[in-house]
């Protein structure tokens, strides 16, 4: 039946508006934020480079170091090569939160002699050990088996047993902070594999997505979880039950949410469920692709190669009843039209919400046929009036099944802030309704666009810097060594101190990107401060005036809370040991001058470099060339210059 009041009455309203959240965060057209990865497969048993570098239907695979799980049966380097060259990124199983007793560490009188380490028997799981992760004996183990697989040949590692943390702090409550040393285990082991393999090295755990809300962790200690993983891998959060596969549909609204943080902190999430039904599997990969995750099917073995799963269902038998096609144009004005394919005869009807799930508009129930259709929305609630600016969120909905899409209404101010911060897509606007003929714009409004413009770019450029390789990875702002240092690496290389000087680099560089996040507030402040004679001068300004304008209000200040986390960052991930250990064998080296610096400050003024370099591509983007897009817009906000 139409519903014709608030969204809370639809029954599965909580899954809904999770959907909502998650379209508000990010477009669901854009799926993954590791590059060049738009679709994966996992196989942990049975696999063959062979047939893995032919399959052409995913970007990466997750697989286990070896054939037989021993060390006898690891993949050579010359097949994980042929994996790498076919233009996958083969990632490495590794479980860190229990112990199997076929691996090469393995030692046959554990069993009656165990080290202090090794916990009690996976029921579940025979020949599985919950381990208690945060002993040093066992940690020293799995940082031990990261070189060997970065040596194999591996771009990364996908971390099992995460929520082995729960065992050890509810479960058998021997740990109370078993959260927090988790958190702590796993970015060490981030900052590890990348000191062996290079940045580009992906880590990626696996369930355990509720770490970052536990007490122990929330706060700094989960910016940094976040900011050390590039994905994280879950498993039966839309299909759940007692069956190893086709468990019925139910989706796990509180997962969903928790999850939803990942995809807003740019984390790619790679979701497998257990199916082998096609109208199952269908309605998934829709799931999923509403919810922004990378979708794949297998078994509960996974000891078989499926296909990569592309984003839209098949359309076979048994696929959902409605699939939505998008609204062109989007954004729009003054009218936008919605498609839909509709997989059999039935009465379907369109309605807006608005982004807190109120009811806009409904634009009626009528029978389709099955085929494509489309409905017309012109930008007028239920009384005839045009909406305001914002987002929207449209509903199609039939006897079983319903699909959701979102798109934007541009009217006056939220145009000309979109538009001066750089969106594409704008080319099908009906500007001159939206802008009024020829009136002009006033001095309000035009600051008020331009300081949203700077907010997105300044929240931007943060954001850019502070992710993971933010600064490491990016030729432009990577902090090289002190220059007393870059002098002698050749010598310290020749003495067998390379891999200090590479680890010393990166740890320099992590600092920077941890402390990327203090920027966002101070430059909200600045903004927030801004008088419309400020923003006008920006606006009047060169190309990075307000890059200028910020480094001259903000750097002092910027230097104060960068330097207590640069520090910090240091210690942890081993920064002042690699630089005293250098300082010490240049003292040992003869004719050799030892430098001396002030190394949290070195990296604090590189960071702020860095930041402001970035903060200033951004805003010369911003002014760029915006005739390209909307001609009549930004004639009459630059007119005003």
């Amino acid at each position: 039946m139409p519903m014709t009041h608030a969204l809370s009455e639809y029954p599965g309203y909580r899954y809904f508006s999770l959907l909502i959240g998650l379209m508000m965060a990010f477009p669901s057209a854009t799926l993954a934020e590791i590059p060049g990865v738009q679709s994966w497969a996992y196989q942990l048993q049975n696999a063959d480079p062979q047939e893995i570098a032919a399959n052409a239907t995913f970007d990466l695979i997750v697989m286990d170091q070896s054939l037989t799980g021993d060390a006898a049966g690891n993949y050579t380097p010359a097949e994980i090569a042929a994996i790498s060259a076919a233009g996958k990124i083969p990632v490495c199983y590794l479980s860190i939160g229990e112990a199997e007793d076929y691996r090469w560490y393995w030692q046959p009188d554990w069993e009656a002699d165990p080290p202090a380490w090794l916990g009690p028997e996976n029921a579940s799981w025979p020949g599985n050990y919950k381990v208690r992760f945060w002993d040093p004996e066992w940690q020293a183990i799995i940082f031990q088996n990261i070189r060997a697989i970065v040596d194999q040949g591996y771009g990364g590692l996908y971390l099992d047993i995460v929520d082995a943390y729960w065992y050890w702090s509810e479960e058998n409550p021997e740990n109370p902070q078993a959260d927090r040393d988790m958190a702590e285990f796993v970015i060490a082991i981030g900052d590890s594999l990348r000191a062996h393999g290079g940045s580009t090295q992906l880590l990626i755990p696996q369930n355990g997505e509720f770490i970052v809300t536990e007490d122990d962790v929330q706060g700094d200690l989960a910016e940094s979880y976040f900011q050390a993983i590039d994905g994280i891998g879950i498993e039966d959060v839309f299909f759940y039950g007692e069956m190893d596969e086709n468990n019925p549909w139910n989706p796990d609204a509180d997962r969903l949410e928790v999850l939803a943080d990942y995809r807003g902190q740019g984390v790619t999430v790679l979701s497998i469920e257990y199916l082998t039904e096609q109208g199952l599997i269908d309605r998934y990969r829709q799931a999923a692709r509403d919810a922004g995750f990378l979708p794949y099917v297998s078994v509960r073995a996974l000891d078989v190669l499926n296909n990569g799963m592309v984003a839209e269902p098949s359309g076979v038998p048994g696929a959902p009843d409605i699939r939505v096609l998008g609204a062109f144009p989007n954004p729009f004005n003054p009218r936008t039209e919605i498609g839909f394919h509709a997989n059999r005869h039935e009465t379907i009807g369109v309605r807006i919400f608005d982004a807190r799930g109120n009811l806009v508009a409904d634009l009626g129930w009528r029978d389709y046929t099955p085929g494509d259709h489309a409905v017309t929305w012109s930008g007028r609630n239920t009384q005839g009036r045009m909406v305001s600016s914002g987002v929207y969120f449209y509903m199609v909905e039939g006897d079983r099944d319903f699909g959701i899409g979102k798109m934007v209404y541009l009217a006056l101010v939220l145009m000309a802030a979109l538009t001066l911060s750089g969106c594409a897509g704008m080319e099908n606007l009906d500007l001159n309704s939206v802008l009024g003929g020829n009136a002009p714009l006033n001095e309000n409004t035009v600051a008020q666009g331009l300081k949203e413009a700077l907010s997105i770019g300044t929240q931007r450029a943060a954001a850019r810097v502070g992710g993971v390789d933010g600064y490491l990875g990016n030729t432009l702002l990577r902090i090289a060594l002190p220059e007393g240092l870059q002098d002698v690496t050749g010598a310290l290389r020749a003495v067998g101190m390379g891999t200090k000087v590479d680890e010393l680099e990166v740890a320099m560089n992590r600092a920077a990107e941890q402390a990327a996040g203090e920027a966002v507030t101070l430059f909200g402040d600045a903004i927030r401060g801004m008088t419309v004679a400020d923003a006008w001068g920006i606006l009047r300004g060169h190309d990075t005036a307000a890059t200028d304008y910020f480094r001259a209000r903000l750097g002092a200040s910027l230097e104060q809370r960068y330097q207590p986390i640069v520090e910090n960052k240091l210690r942890t991930v081993g920064g002042y040991a690699d630089y005293e250990a250098l300082v010490g064998k240049l003292q040992s080296l003869p004719l050799v001058e030892t430098p001396d610096l002030d190394l949290v400050g070195y990296v604090t003024d590189r960071a702020l470099d860095g930041l402001f370099r970035e903060l200033a591509t951004e805003e010369q983007k911003i002014r760029q060339d915006p005739l390209a897009r909307t001609t009549q817009l930004l004639q009459k906000v630059f007119a005003a210059k």
